[in-house]
């Protein structure tokens, strides 16, 4: 069963639980633990399911759920050394070079696909000032990147998981590395570049949409 199925199930059953019906739709907050396997994670993991799934990296008593800006955001404050390391780990797996891990949901274990752990032992700070190591924080990616994968074999849409990778690469690139490279295709996509920063805006599920135009050759 595939990991997205199986979430659905153990969110029918908790509605089922507590009486809650699935039609019409009724607000209801599932929380479902995630181990990570083989990884030494230094963090705990929650998925949030309600119409969709969202990952928590917990840190004591906060919970904390990074939007793909924030992502962004954390590996752009990183040196510049470390922002490479991550665009060149993005560029491989936007090319289909995965590497495997493994995580745990209740009793069920799921290999998935993404990126190698970091080479040495490091950490960072989050925008919630919470201190996480970052294999812990390449992890929280890697289940990003493989739900989308997941999701592009449901709705047969084999690009659907380059969408997220194509923003990582050209937002790290065009904010910090090399902006002339990425400028094309950002402005292409209307993307907001008036702004200092990567920003969240309202119509931020729909600039990446369009990514026809989108030269992976360039970042190799």
């Amino acid at each position: 069963m595939m990991f997205l199925e199986y979430i659905d199930e153990l969110y029918r059953k908790e509605c089922k639980e507590f009486g809650i019906p699935l039609k019409p739709k009724v607000p209801f907050k599932c929380f479902i633990p995630v181990e990570p396997q083989n990884w030494e994670a230094v963090s705990n993991f929650l998925i949030l399911k309600q119409e969709k799934s969202k990952l928590f990296i917990l840190d004591g008593k906060q919970r904390a759920y990074l939007s793909d800006i924030q992502i962004v955001d954390t590996i752009l404050s990183m040196d510049k050394e470390d922002q490479r390391w991550f665009l060149a780990q993005f560029v491989k797996i936007y090319k289909g070079e995965f590497v495997p891990f493994s995580f745990k949901i209740q009793s069920e274990t799921f290999e998935g696909k993404g990126m190698c752990r970091y080479p040495q032992k490091k950490s960072l700070i989050i925008f919630t000032d919470s201190n996480i190591d970052i294999n812990d924080f390449i992890f929280l990616i890697n289940f990003i990147i493989y739900k989308d994968l997941c999701w592009s074999e449901k709705i047969e849409v084999p690009d659907f998981y380059r969408r997220t990778l194509c923003k990582y690469i050209t937002l790290i690139d065009y904010y910090s590395l090399n902006h002339m490279r990425s400028e094309p295709f950002l402005k292409s996509i209307g993307y907001p570049l008036e702004k200092r920063r990567p920003v969240d805006t309202e119509r931020k599920n729909v600039f990446f949409m369009q990514t026809e135009t989108f030269d992976i050759s360039l970042y190799e």
